[in-house]
């Protein structure tokens, strides 16, 4: 049936833009005469080369039947991975070749189950990257968090090792002198009766000669501000061997080499005994230090992992303050099944922009060589992780920090 006149302009106008009817006409020569979009689309570069099965060659020797040279599949592309085949038709009037058709829909079909293969296909490798670098982020932070806690360990064994040894060295002298002093005292105080019982014999025989000179041996070695002093002095020798040993115990207690890993413990004990450990620190710095909580609270913990714990945030608090009016504290509230220790500090506090890697391995604020990075990463590894309690803290530039500790009192 003929196309109207009357339509021929509106059919060809949308014939020639077509992507599904493809059209080209060359020279016998191979020179492109013209294309139309579909056979552009399907053959960029389109030239004799594109016409892959049957090749142009063939065609232009191959003999007309009714101007038809070929009908059937024709096989057009750029190479062997991007041809499309297409079901057409190839005329030869004169010197010219005119080959035309449309897409096989079968093969189309082929094309987008493929198409829509690979996509599934790159759909499951990108949730296999995700999945793997989730995978990879997380080994990497266990790393990290198991290097800083293998540190922690060895330092802290290094230090039980250390002070159980230097507090077992130094008792043994301080019970010596401790020993020695109340034996001299004793030894004193015997003498003292001794010149006393002399002294009175002496008066009672009534000999002036030894009376005068027993006065000058007695006023030259001030044998009486002796007998008088020497009582201070043994008692305050026995006071610094009992603040020695009490330092010493205080070491021990904080090292807790000796005990087991969980174990019940008096917790305002285990907290003075820390804080008798930061007090040189606290003074160094000058800050007012106070210290609150109820006479006795027992709870079960890793004893010294808790004391490390407490040290750090004491130590932090203290050097965050960089002004003359420092001031920290500890207070203790006990909850029902929980325990609260709270250390505040009127320092600096924490800037807004590094808030959130504070507890993270090997971060520090600190100048290269002051500070490894691993005292707040470590202390939330001991509360959250091995106590199973909470770290928190509340910070401003005014109000300096407060560091929250909650943990329970029993460890299932």
């Amino acid at each position: 049936m003929e196309i109207p006149s009357l339509w021929s302009p509106i059919i060809n106008k949308w014939f020639e833009s077509s992507k599904v009817v493809s059209y080209c006409i060359f020279y016998r020569s191979g020179i492109l005469i013209a294309a139309n979009e579909g056979m552009r689309r399907i053959a960029p570069g389109l030239g004799p080369d594109s016409v892959i099965n049957p090749t142009f060659g063939s065609l232009v020797n191959a003999e007309p039947q009714k101007d038809i040279l070929f009908n059937g599949l024709i096989t057009i592309g750029n190479s062997s991975f991007n041809d499309t085949t297409i079901v057409g038709t190839v005329y030869a009037i004169d010197d010219q070749l005119l080959i035309i058709g449309e897409q096989d829909i079968g093969q189309i079909t082929s094309q987008n189950e493929i198409m829509l293969d690979l996509n599934n296909e790159i759909n499951n490798l990108q949730r296999q990257l995700i999945k793997d670098k989730k995978m990879l982020e997380q080994t990497l932070k266990k790393l990290k968090d198991t290097q800083s806690m293998l540190i922690h360990a060895e330092k802290m064994n290094a230090l039980g090792h250390l002070v159980a040894g230097v507090a077992h060295e130094i008792n043994n002298p301080l019970a010596f002198l401790s020993s020695n002093l109340h034996s001299i005292r004793s030894a004193f105080d015997d003498i003292v009766k001794a010149y006393d019982g002399l002294k009175g014999i002496i008066e009672s025989s009534g000999n002036a000669e030894d009376l005068s000179e027993a006065e000058l041996l007695t006023e030259k070695f001030d044998i009486e501000f002796l007998f008088s002093d020497y009582n201070d002095m043994i008692k305050g020798s026995l006071e610094g061997i009992n603040r020695m040993k009490k330092i010493v115990e205080d070491l021990r207690r904080f090292s807790r080499h000796d005990e087991a890993r969980v174990k019940k413990i008096e917790l305002m004990e285990s907290i003075r005994s820390t804080v008798s450990l930061a007090m040189p620190e606290i003074k160094k710095h000058k800050v007012e230090f106070t210290c609150s909580g109820p006479d006795s609270i027992l709870i079960d913990c890793y004893p010294s992992e808790l004391n490390q714990a407490l040290l750090n945030l004491i130590i932090n608090g203290v050097q965050s303050i960089n002004h003359n009016h420092g001031k920290l504290s500890i207070s203790v509230i006990p909850h029902e099944t929980q325990v609260e220790i709270k250390v505040a500090d009127n320092g600096s506090g924490i800037p807004t922009q590094i808030q959130k890697d504070i507890f993270n391995p090997f971060f520090t604020t600190k100048p290269v060589g002051t500070g490894t990075g691993l005292g707040l990463s470590i202390t939330s590894k001991i509360i959250n992780e091995m106590h199973k309690g909470t770290l928190s803290f509340v910070t401003g530039d005014a109000t300096g920090t407060i560091f929250s500790m909650l943990i329970p009192k029993k460890i299932e």
